[in-house]
Protein backbone atom coordinates (compact mmCIF):
# COMPACT_ATOMS: atom_id res chain seq x y z
CA UNK A 1 0.00 0.00 0.00
CA UNK A 2 0.98 3.56 -0.28
CA UNK A 3 -0.36 6.58 1.40
CA UNK A 4 2.55 8.16 3.20
CA UNK A 5 4.83 5.84 1.24
CA UNK A 6 3.88 7.70 -1.92
CA UNK A 7 4.36 11.06 -0.23
CA UNK A 8 7.75 10.16 1.19
CA UNK A 9 8.96 8.52 -2.01
CA UNK A 10 8.82 11.74 -4.03
CA UNK A 11 12.21 12.56 -2.52
CA UNK A 12 13.67 9.50 -4.26
CA UNK A 13 12.76 10.57 -7.78
CA UNK A 14 16.10 12.06 -8.68
CA UNK A 15 18.05 8.93 -7.87
CA UNK A 16 15.80 6.97 -10.26
CA UNK A 17 16.26 9.33 -13.23
CA UNK A 18 18.97 7.31 -14.97
CA UNK A 19 17.13 4.03 -14.36
CA UNK A 20 14.08 5.47 -16.10
CA UNK A 21 16.14 6.42 -19.14
CA UNK A 22 17.61 2.93 -19.33
CA UNK A 23 14.12 1.45 -19.27
CA UNK A 24 13.04 3.84 -22.00
CA UNK A 25 15.99 2.61 -24.04
CA UNK A 26 14.99 -1.02 -23.63
CA UNK A 27 11.37 -0.33 -24.54
CA UNK A 28 12.25 1.53 -27.68
CA UNK A 29 15.14 -0.70 -28.70
CA UNK A 30 13.21 -2.26 -31.57
CA UNK A 31 11.36 -0.03 -34.00
CA UNK A 32 9.57 -1.34 -37.07
CA UNK A 33 11.33 1.13 -39.36
CA UNK A 34 14.73 -0.29 -38.33
CA UNK A 35 13.96 -3.97 -38.88
CA UNK A 36 11.29 -3.85 -41.56
CA UNK A 37 8.46 -5.46 -39.58
CA UNK A 38 6.17 -4.75 -36.67
CA UNK A 39 7.34 -6.16 -33.35
CA UNK A 40 4.36 -7.60 -31.52
CA UNK A 41 4.09 -7.73 -27.76
CA UNK A 42 4.20 -11.52 -28.01
CA UNK A 43 7.70 -11.34 -29.53
CA UNK A 44 9.51 -10.80 -26.21
CA UNK A 45 11.11 -14.26 -26.31
CA UNK A 46 11.41 -14.62 -30.08
CA UNK A 47 14.99 -15.04 -31.27
CA UNK A 48 16.43 -11.94 -32.95
CA UNK A 49 17.34 -13.99 -36.02
CA UNK A 50 13.65 -14.81 -36.50
CA UNK A 51 12.82 -11.11 -36.21
CA UNK A 52 15.31 -10.39 -38.96
CA UNK A 53 17.83 -8.49 -36.86
CA UNK A 54 21.29 -8.79 -38.37
CA UNK A 55 24.44 -6.79 -37.61
CA UNK A 56 23.40 -3.76 -39.65
CA UNK A 57 19.93 -3.65 -38.14
CA UNK A 58 21.43 -3.91 -34.66
CA UNK A 59 23.70 -0.93 -35.29
CA UNK A 60 20.71 1.06 -36.57
CA UNK A 61 18.69 0.23 -33.48
CA UNK A 62 21.53 1.22 -31.12
CA UNK A 63 22.00 4.55 -32.90
CA UNK A 64 18.25 5.22 -32.93
CA UNK A 65 17.95 4.63 -29.20
CA UNK A 66 20.96 6.86 -28.51
CA UNK A 67 19.47 9.67 -30.59
CA UNK A 68 15.96 9.46 -29.12
CA UNK A 69 16.80 8.88 -25.45
CA UNK A 70 20.38 10.03 -24.93
CA UNK A 71 21.25 6.58 -23.58
CA UNK A 72 24.34 4.92 -25.07
CA UNK A 73 23.72 1.20 -25.41
CA UNK A 74 26.73 -1.11 -25.75
CA UNK A 75 27.52 -2.13 -29.32
CA UNK A 76 27.65 -5.77 -28.22
CA UNK A 77 24.10 -5.68 -26.87
CA UNK A 78 22.47 -7.68 -29.68
CA UNK A 79 25.42 -10.06 -29.89
CA UNK A 80 25.21 -10.91 -26.18
CA UNK A 81 21.40 -11.15 -26.07
CA UNK A 82 19.27 -13.48 -28.17
CA UNK A 83 15.80 -11.99 -27.56
CA UNK A 84 13.98 -9.00 -26.09
CA UNK A 85 13.58 -10.60 -22.67
CA UNK A 86 17.35 -11.05 -22.33
CA UNK A 87 17.92 -7.54 -23.63
CA UNK A 88 15.63 -6.11 -20.93
CA UNK A 89 17.44 -8.08 -18.22
CA UNK A 90 20.79 -6.85 -19.47
CA UNK A 91 19.59 -3.25 -19.19
CA UNK A 92 18.70 -3.82 -15.56
CA UNK A 93 15.04 -4.71 -15.73
CA UNK A 94 12.97 -7.82 -15.90
CA UNK A 95 10.71 -8.35 -18.90
CA UNK A 96 9.53 -4.95 -20.08
CA UNK A 97 7.44 -5.98 -23.05
CA UNK A 98 3.77 -6.08 -22.01
CA UNK A 99 1.79 -9.26 -22.38
CA UNK A 100 -1.50 -9.62 -24.17
CA UNK A 101 -4.29 -9.14 -21.63
CA UNK A 102 -6.73 -11.96 -21.20
CA UNK A 103 -9.73 -9.74 -22.02
CA UNK A 104 -12.14 -12.17 -20.45
CA UNK A 105 -14.20 -9.36 -18.93
CA UNK A 106 -16.27 -7.88 -21.69
CA UNK A 107 -19.70 -7.82 -20.08
CA UNK A 108 -20.13 -4.99 -17.58
CA UNK A 109 -23.16 -6.73 -16.10
CA UNK A 110 -21.13 -9.84 -15.29
CA UNK A 111 -18.41 -7.75 -13.66
CA UNK A 112 -20.93 -5.77 -11.65
CA UNK A 113 -22.62 -8.97 -10.52
CA UNK A 114 -19.29 -10.39 -9.37
CA UNK A 115 -18.67 -7.22 -7.40
CA UNK A 116 -22.04 -7.34 -5.69
CA UNK A 117 -21.70 -11.04 -4.95
CA UNK A 118 -18.43 -10.63 -3.07
CA UNK A 119 -19.57 -7.38 -1.45
CA UNK A 120 -22.27 -9.29 0.41
CA UNK A 121 -19.45 -10.68 2.54
CA UNK A 122 -18.01 -7.31 3.64
CA UNK A 123 -18.82 -7.86 7.29
CA UNK A 124 -17.45 -11.38 7.10
CA UNK A 125 -14.21 -9.99 5.70
CA UNK A 126 -14.06 -7.60 8.65
CA UNK A 127 -14.65 -10.46 11.04
CA UNK A 128 -12.00 -12.64 9.39
CA UNK A 129 -9.54 -9.75 9.61
CA UNK A 130 -10.29 -9.21 13.30
CA UNK A 131 -11.84 -5.80 12.71
CA UNK A 132 -15.52 -6.48 13.35
CA UNK A 133 -15.59 -5.15 16.94
CA UNK A 134 -13.36 -2.11 16.36
CA UNK A 135 -16.11 0.51 16.48
CA UNK A 136 -17.76 -0.73 19.63
CA UNK A 137 -14.74 -1.83 21.67
CA UNK A 138 -11.72 0.10 20.44
CA UNK A 139 -12.81 3.29 18.72
CA UNK A 140 -14.23 5.12 21.79
CA UNK A 141 -10.91 4.82 23.62
CA UNK A 142 -8.94 5.63 20.46
CA UNK A 143 -11.01 8.78 20.01
CA UNK A 144 -10.20 9.86 23.56
CA UNK A 145 -6.50 9.27 22.91
CA UNK A 146 -6.62 11.46 19.79
CA UNK A 147 -8.33 14.24 21.73
CA UNK A 148 -5.74 13.95 24.52
CA UNK A 149 -2.89 14.40 22.02
CA UNK A 150 -4.62 17.45 20.51
CA UNK A 151 -5.21 19.06 23.90
CA UNK A 152 -1.59 18.50 24.93
CA UNK A 153 -0.39 19.98 21.63
CA UNK A 154 -2.56 23.07 22.15
CA UNK A 155 -1.20 23.49 25.66
CA UNK A 156 2.39 23.15 24.44
CA UNK A 157 1.72 25.77 21.78
CA UNK A 158 0.41 28.26 24.32
CA UNK A 159 -3.31 27.77 23.66
CA UNK A 160 -4.47 25.55 26.51
CA UNK A 161 -8.19 24.93 26.71
CA UNK A 162 -7.96 24.18 30.41
CA UNK A 163 -9.38 27.03 32.44
CA UNK A 164 -11.09 28.74 29.49
CA UNK A 165 -14.47 30.15 30.41
CA UNK A 166 -17.55 28.96 28.57
CA UNK A 167 -17.90 30.83 25.25
CA UNK A 168 -14.37 32.21 25.54
CA UNK A 169 -12.53 32.35 22.21
CA UNK A 170 -10.10 29.51 21.57
CA UNK A 171 -6.76 31.14 20.72
CA UNK A 172 -5.11 29.86 17.55
CA UNK A 173 -1.88 28.07 18.53
CA UNK A 174 1.30 30.09 18.37
CA UNK A 175 4.41 29.24 16.38
CA UNK A 176 2.75 26.92 13.85
CA UNK A 177 4.69 26.86 10.58
CA UNK A 178 2.79 28.08 7.57
CA UNK A 179 2.70 24.69 5.86
CA UNK A 180 1.29 23.05 8.99
CA UNK A 181 -1.61 25.46 9.27
CA UNK A 182 -3.25 23.10 6.77
CA UNK A 183 -3.49 20.31 9.31
CA UNK A 184 -4.87 22.67 11.95
CA UNK A 185 -7.42 24.31 9.69
CA UNK A 186 -8.32 21.15 7.78
CA UNK A 187 -8.31 18.59 10.59
CA UNK A 188 -7.33 19.51 14.16
CA UNK A 189 -9.97 22.18 14.71
CA UNK A 190 -12.53 19.72 13.39
CA UNK A 191 -11.35 17.10 15.89
CA UNK A 192 -11.87 19.55 18.75
CA UNK A 193 -15.29 20.48 17.43
CA UNK A 194 -16.26 16.82 17.12
CA UNK A 195 -15.14 16.26 20.72
CA UNK A 196 -17.73 18.75 21.94
CA UNK A 197 -15.10 20.78 23.79
CA UNK A 198 -15.42 23.68 21.37
CA UNK A 199 -18.05 24.94 18.98
CA UNK A 200 -17.94 27.14 15.91
CA UNK A 201 -19.88 30.40 15.85
CA UNK A 202 -21.65 31.82 12.81
CA UNK A 203 -18.58 33.95 12.13
CA UNK A 204 -16.34 30.88 12.19
CA UNK A 205 -14.73 31.61 15.56
CA UNK A 206 -14.05 28.63 17.82
CA UNK A 207 -15.33 29.06 21.38
CA UNK A 208 -15.14 26.88 24.48
CA UNK A 209 -18.25 24.92 25.43
CA UNK A 210 -19.37 23.81 28.86
CA UNK A 211 -18.21 20.22 28.24
CA UNK A 212 -15.68 19.21 30.93
CA UNK A 213 -12.17 18.00 30.13
CA UNK A 214 -12.07 14.79 32.10
CA UNK A 215 -9.71 12.46 30.26
CA UNK A 216 -6.40 10.98 31.39
CA UNK A 217 -3.04 12.19 30.02
CA UNK A 218 -2.24 10.87 26.55
CA UNK A 219 0.51 8.52 27.75
CA UNK A 220 -1.82 6.87 30.25
CA UNK A 221 -4.58 6.60 27.63
CA UNK A 222 -2.09 4.96 25.26
CA UNK A 223 -0.91 2.46 27.86
CA UNK A 224 -4.52 1.55 28.65
CA UNK A 225 -5.35 1.04 24.96
CA UNK A 226 -2.31 -1.14 24.33
CA UNK A 227 -3.08 -3.24 27.40
CA UNK A 228 -6.80 -3.63 26.72
CA UNK A 229 -6.58 -4.11 22.92
CA UNK A 230 -3.22 -5.70 22.07
CA UNK A 231 -4.34 -6.51 18.51
CA UNK A 232 -4.32 -2.76 17.83
CA UNK A 233 -1.15 -1.99 19.79
CA UNK A 234 1.00 -1.22 16.76
CA UNK A 235 -1.32 1.33 15.18
CA UNK A 236 -1.65 3.13 18.50
CA UNK A 237 2.11 3.12 18.95
CA UNK A 238 2.33 4.57 15.43
CA UNK A 239 -0.11 7.28 16.49
CA UNK A 240 2.09 7.97 19.51
CA UNK A 241 5.18 8.48 17.31
CA UNK A 242 3.78 11.76 15.97
CA UNK A 243 0.97 12.35 18.46
CA UNK A 244 3.14 13.00 21.48
CA UNK A 245 5.43 15.25 19.42
CA UNK A 246 2.71 16.93 17.40
CA UNK A 247 3.51 20.39 18.77
CA UNK A 248 7.22 19.91 18.02
CA UNK A 249 6.40 18.89 14.45
CA UNK A 250 4.11 21.80 13.61
CA UNK A 251 6.54 24.41 14.92
CA UNK A 252 9.48 22.82 13.12
CA UNK A 253 11.35 21.36 16.08
CA UNK A 254 10.85 17.79 14.83
CA UNK A 255 10.65 16.27 11.35
CA UNK A 256 7.61 13.99 10.93
CA UNK A 257 9.27 12.10 8.06
CA UNK A 258 12.31 11.38 10.21
CA UNK A 259 10.04 10.20 13.03
CA UNK A 260 7.95 7.91 10.84
CA UNK A 261 10.76 6.50 8.70
CA UNK A 262 13.42 6.37 11.40
CA UNK A 263 13.68 3.84 14.19
CA UNK A 264 9.89 3.32 14.14
CA UNK A 265 9.68 2.53 10.40
CA UNK A 266 8.55 -1.02 11.20
CA UNK A 267 5.35 0.40 12.72
CA UNK A 268 4.59 2.20 9.47
CA UNK A 269 5.26 -0.88 7.38
CA UNK A 270 3.04 -2.95 9.65
CA UNK A 271 0.31 -0.34 9.24
CA UNK A 272 0.27 -0.82 5.48
CA UNK A 273 0.49 -4.60 5.54
CA UNK A 274 -1.17 -5.95 8.68
CA UNK A 275 -3.69 -3.44 10.06
CA UNK A 276 -7.04 -5.16 10.44
CA UNK A 277 -9.12 -2.55 8.60
CA UNK A 278 -6.79 -2.76 5.60
CA UNK A 279 -6.78 -6.54 5.75
CA UNK A 280 -10.58 -6.52 5.53
CA UNK A 281 -10.43 -4.42 2.36
CA UNK A 282 -7.67 -6.67 1.01
CA UNK A 283 -9.84 -9.76 1.52
CA UNK A 284 -12.66 -8.00 -0.33
CA UNK A 285 -10.40 -7.20 -3.29
CA UNK A 286 -8.83 -10.68 -3.33
CA UNK A 287 -12.29 -12.26 -3.44
CA UNK A 288 -13.28 -10.00 -6.34
CA UNK A 289 -10.12 -10.84 -8.28
CA UNK A 290 -10.64 -14.58 -7.90
CA UNK A 291 -14.31 -14.34 -8.88
CA UNK A 292 -13.74 -12.14 -11.92
CA UNK A 293 -10.75 -13.97 -13.34
CA UNK A 294 -11.80 -17.55 -12.60
CA UNK A 295 -12.71 -17.83 -16.28
CA UNK A 296 -9.06 -17.34 -17.26
CA UNK A 297 -8.13 -20.66 -15.75
CA UNK A 298 -11.20 -22.52 -17.01
CA UNK A 299 -10.94 -21.19 -20.57
CA UNK A 300 -7.14 -21.22 -20.84
CA UNK A 301 -7.48 -17.71 -22.29
CA UNK A 302 -4.10 -16.28 -21.39
CA UNK A 303 -2.74 -14.31 -18.49
CA UNK A 304 -4.34 -11.71 -16.26
CA UNK A 305 -2.36 -8.50 -16.79
CA UNK A 306 -2.42 -6.36 -13.66
CA UNK A 307 -0.73 -3.14 -12.59
CA UNK A 308 -0.65 -1.84 -9.03
CA UNK A 309 -0.05 1.88 -8.74
CA UNK A 310 1.58 3.28 -5.62
CA UNK A 311 2.15 -0.22 -4.29
CA UNK A 312 4.39 0.99 -1.46
CA UNK A 313 5.21 -1.69 1.08
CA UNK A 314 3.26 -4.32 -0.87
CA UNK A 315 0.39 -5.19 1.46
CA UNK A 316 -2.25 -5.27 -1.27
CA UNK A 317 0.22 -6.88 -3.67
CA UNK A 318 0.50 -9.85 -1.37
CA UNK A 319 -3.26 -10.20 -1.03
CA UNK A 320 -3.95 -10.05 -4.77
CA UNK A 321 -0.96 -12.06 -5.98
CA UNK A 322 -1.50 -14.75 -3.36
CA UNK A 323 -5.17 -14.97 -4.37
CA UNK A 324 -4.23 -15.46 -8.02
CA UNK A 325 -1.62 -18.07 -7.13
CA UNK A 326 -4.06 -19.93 -4.89
CA UNK A 327 -6.67 -19.94 -7.66
CA UNK A 328 -4.01 -21.09 -10.16
CA UNK A 329 -4.71 -18.09 -12.38
CA UNK A 330 -1.64 -17.13 -14.45
CA UNK A 331 -0.74 -13.46 -14.22
CA UNK A 332 1.65 -10.75 -15.32
CA UNK A 333 1.77 -8.34 -12.38
CA UNK A 334 3.51 -4.97 -12.54
CA UNK A 335 4.38 -3.47 -9.16
CA UNK A 336 4.87 0.30 -9.40
CA UNK A 337 5.64 3.25 -7.18
CA UNK A 338 7.21 6.67 -7.64
CA UNK A 339 10.51 5.21 -6.45
CA UNK A 340 12.31 1.89 -6.60
CA UNK A 341 12.92 2.35 -2.85
CA UNK A 342 9.86 0.17 -2.25
CA UNK A 343 10.76 -2.75 -4.53
CA UNK A 344 13.16 -4.74 -2.36
CA UNK A 345 10.70 -6.35 0.05
CA UNK A 346 8.30 -7.51 -2.64
CA UNK A 347 11.13 -8.95 -4.73
CA UNK A 348 12.03 -11.18 -1.78
CA UNK A 349 8.43 -12.40 -1.46
CA UNK A 350 8.06 -13.40 -5.10
CA UNK A 351 11.36 -14.95 -6.10
CA UNK A 352 9.71 -18.32 -6.82
CA UNK A 353 6.47 -17.64 -8.65
CA UNK A 354 4.63 -20.31 -10.64
CA UNK A 355 6.34 -20.71 -14.01
CA UNK A 356 3.39 -19.21 -15.88
CA UNK A 357 3.36 -15.97 -13.83
CA UNK A 358 5.72 -13.00 -13.46
CA UNK A 359 6.18 -10.02 -11.16
CA UNK A 360 7.76 -6.95 -12.77
CA UNK A 361 8.78 -3.66 -11.19
CA UNK A 362 8.40 -0.19 -12.68
CA UNK A 363 8.91 3.36 -11.45
CA UNK A 364 5.68 5.14 -12.36
CA UNK A 365 4.22 8.54 -11.52
CA UNK A 366 0.52 8.28 -12.28
CA UNK A 367 0.16 12.07 -12.41
CA UNK A 368 2.13 11.92 -15.67
CA UNK A 369 0.98 10.32 -18.91
CA UNK A 370 1.79 6.60 -18.89
CA UNK A 371 4.38 5.19 -21.30
CA UNK A 372 3.09 3.88 -24.60
CA UNK A 373 3.97 0.31 -23.65
CA UNK A 374 1.25 0.40 -21.00
CA UNK A 375 -1.52 1.93 -23.10
CA UNK A 376 -4.63 -0.24 -23.63
CA UNK A 377 -2.74 -3.25 -22.31
CA UNK A 378 -4.21 -4.09 -18.90
CA UNK A 379 -7.04 -6.18 -17.55
CA UNK A 380 -6.95 -4.53 -14.15
CA UNK A 381 -5.35 -1.58 -12.37
CA UNK A 382 -5.21 -1.27 -8.59
CA UNK A 383 -4.98 1.90 -6.51
CA UNK A 384 -4.63 1.61 -2.75
CA UNK A 385 -4.48 4.74 -0.60
CA UNK A 386 -2.35 6.60 -3.13
CA UNK A 387 -4.52 8.28 -5.77
CA UNK A 388 -5.78 10.72 -3.14
CA UNK A 389 -2.19 11.96 -2.72
CA UNK A 390 -2.27 13.65 -6.11
CA UNK A 391 -2.90 17.24 -7.08
CA UNK A 392 -5.99 16.58 -9.16
CA UNK A 393 -7.87 13.29 -9.02
CA UNK A 394 -9.22 13.55 -12.56
CA UNK A 395 -5.80 13.28 -14.22
CA UNK A 396 -4.64 9.97 -12.68
CA UNK A 397 -8.08 8.44 -13.24
CA UNK A 398 -7.85 9.41 -16.90
CA UNK A 399 -4.33 7.99 -17.16
CA UNK A 400 -5.44 4.69 -15.68
CA UNK A 401 -8.29 4.43 -18.13
CA UNK A 402 -5.79 4.90 -20.95
CA UNK A 403 -3.83 1.88 -19.70
CA UNK A 404 -6.84 -0.45 -19.60
CA UNK A 405 -8.04 -2.31 -22.63
CA UNK A 406 -11.76 -1.91 -23.43
CA UNK A 407 -13.60 -3.87 -20.78
CA UNK A 408 -10.78 -3.61 -18.26
CA UNK A 409 -11.42 -2.25 -14.81
CA UNK A 410 -9.68 -0.53 -11.96
CA UNK A 411 -10.18 -1.10 -8.27
CA UNK A 412 -9.60 1.52 -5.61
CA UNK A 413 -9.27 1.02 -1.88
CA UNK A 414 -9.71 4.37 -0.19
CA UNK A 415 -11.17 5.97 2.90
CA UNK A 416 -14.38 7.72 1.90
CA UNK A 417 -14.82 9.42 5.27
CA UNK A 418 -12.53 10.81 7.93
CA UNK A 419 -10.71 8.83 10.60
CA UNK A 420 -9.18 11.43 12.90
CA UNK A 421 -6.14 9.56 14.13
CA UNK A 422 -4.80 9.44 10.58
CA UNK A 423 -4.69 13.25 10.54
CA UNK A 424 -2.37 13.25 13.54
CA UNK A 425 0.05 10.97 11.70
CA UNK A 426 -0.21 11.62 7.96
CA UNK A 427 -1.65 15.12 8.21
CA UNK A 428 1.89 16.28 9.01
CA UNK A 429 3.11 15.13 5.58
CA UNK A 430 2.89 17.29 2.48
CA UNK A 431 1.14 14.61 0.43
CA UNK A 432 -1.91 14.72 2.71
CA UNK A 433 -2.59 18.26 1.48
CA UNK A 434 -1.02 18.26 -1.98
CA UNK A 435 -4.39 18.54 -3.74
CA UNK A 436 -5.22 21.69 -5.71
CA UNK A 437 -8.65 20.60 -6.94
CA UNK A 438 -11.85 21.39 -5.05
CA UNK A 439 -11.25 18.93 -2.20
CA UNK A 440 -11.20 20.10 1.41
CA UNK A 441 -9.53 16.93 2.67
CA UNK A 442 -7.75 14.01 1.03
CA UNK A 443 -10.48 11.57 2.12
CA UNK A 444 -12.88 11.63 -0.83
CA UNK A 445 -16.58 10.87 -0.44
CA UNK A 446 -18.24 8.36 -2.73
CA UNK A 447 -20.34 11.04 -4.43
CA UNK A 448 -17.14 12.84 -5.42
CA UNK A 449 -15.62 9.65 -6.81
CA UNK A 450 -18.67 9.20 -9.02
CA UNK A 451 -18.31 12.76 -10.32
CA UNK A 452 -14.60 12.26 -10.98
CA UNK A 453 -15.20 9.09 -12.98
CA UNK A 454 -18.18 10.48 -14.88
CA UNK A 455 -17.47 10.22 -18.59
CA UNK A 456 -14.40 8.06 -18.00
CA UNK A 457 -15.72 4.86 -16.48
CA UNK A 458 -18.73 3.33 -14.81
CA UNK A 459 -18.13 3.14 -11.06
CA UNK A 460 -19.83 0.88 -8.54
CA UNK A 461 -19.20 0.55 -4.85
CA UNK A 462 -20.41 -1.30 -1.81
CA UNK A 463 -22.52 1.05 0.29
CA UNK A 464 -21.80 0.92 3.99
CA UNK A 465 -23.71 2.75 6.66
CA UNK A 466 -22.84 4.20 10.05
CA UNK A 467 -19.34 3.54 11.30
CA UNK A 468 -18.79 0.94 8.57
CA UNK A 469 -18.49 3.82 6.11
CA UNK A 470 -15.25 4.93 7.76
CA UNK A 471 -13.24 1.82 6.97
CA UNK A 472 -11.44 1.66 3.62
CA UNK A 473 -13.92 1.18 0.79
CA UNK A 474 -13.40 -0.94 -2.29
CA UNK A 475 -14.65 0.91 -5.36
CA UNK A 476 -14.67 -0.57 -8.83
CA UNK A 477 -14.78 1.27 -12.15
CA UNK A 478 -15.28 -0.40 -15.54
CA UNK A 479 -14.15 1.03 -18.87
CA UNK A 480 -16.22 0.92 -22.02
Amino acid sequence: MATSTVRFAHSFREQDHFAKKRRAGSRSALKSQEIGRDVKITDHETDFSVLGIDGLAAISVVESVSTSTGVDLPASLFRDCTNLSELADTLGQQTVIPYEPCKVIRDENLLAQAFWDVSKDVRQFAQDAGFATFWTRVYPSQRQLVIAYVLEAFASLGSSLAGLAVEADVIYPKGVLGKHRRVFDGAILGILEDSGLVSRTCSGTMVRTSAPINMPPAKQALDDLVRDHPAYAKIHRLLHVTGYRFADCVRGDADPIALLYGKDKALLQDFYTNVTMFMAASLHLAALVKRVFAKVRSSNSGHVVVIEIGAGFGGITKAVADALIQAQIPFKYTFTDVSSFFFAATKKWYQNLPKDSTMNYEVLDIEKKPPETLLRSLDMAIFTHCIRDTKDLAAPCSHVRDMLHPGGFFALIEFTSRLFWLDLVFGLLDGWWVFVDDRKHCAVEIASWKDICAGQASMTFCVRTGRWASIPQLLRAHTD
